[in-house]
């Protein structure tokens, strides 16, 4: 898998949009099959993602999805936060699932941590095609990480 993180619409209902999510930094990776974002939600993190970074300090950080006792779907949270004075950034990706807490065993509550090198070319681009997923349902959403 090349290095980043994608975003794929793998389902949608009336209700919400069904989201895939790889990432990878060469050295770990994580994966979910769906997570489920409301309407409007891709396109709240396509704004708020809007112009990153804006100065050496900046932070923003987002979650999609939610605690799901299934195991099928999970949740992400993503912090990007520069790096310093010259565009440098990082995206801290964190992946998980609640696992299934029933009466009959199941599968454990899961989780992945790992940084992603990022840049600000590679950010505005990956705005405009979370853009273009929340208005088609349909598509991927790729951030590149610089080589």
């Amino acid at each position: 898998m090349e290095t980043g993180l994608i975003l794929e619409v793998v389902d949608v209902d009336e209700d919400y949009l069904g989201v895939s999510l790889v990432a990878s930094n060469g050295r770990f990776c994580g994966s979910i099959r769906k997570i489920y974002a409301e309407f409007g939600e891709l396109a709240r993190l396509a704004t708020d993602l809007s112009g990153f970074p804006a100065s050496s300090t900046d932070e923003r950080t987002f979650e999609l999805g939610g605690k799901d006792i299934s195991g099928v779907t999970g949740s992400a949270r993503l912090e990007f936060r520069a790096a310093d004075l010259l565009g440098h950034a990082v995206l801290m990706v964190h992946i998980e699932t609640a696992g299934w807490t029933g009466v009959t065993p199941g599968p454990l509550p899961e989780n992945v941590a790992f940084s992603v090198a990022v840049d600000p070319a590679s950010v505005d681009r990956f705005v405009q095609e979370l853009r273009a997923l929340e208005s088609t349902h349909s598509g991927v959403a790729r951030l590149e990480s610089p080589s």
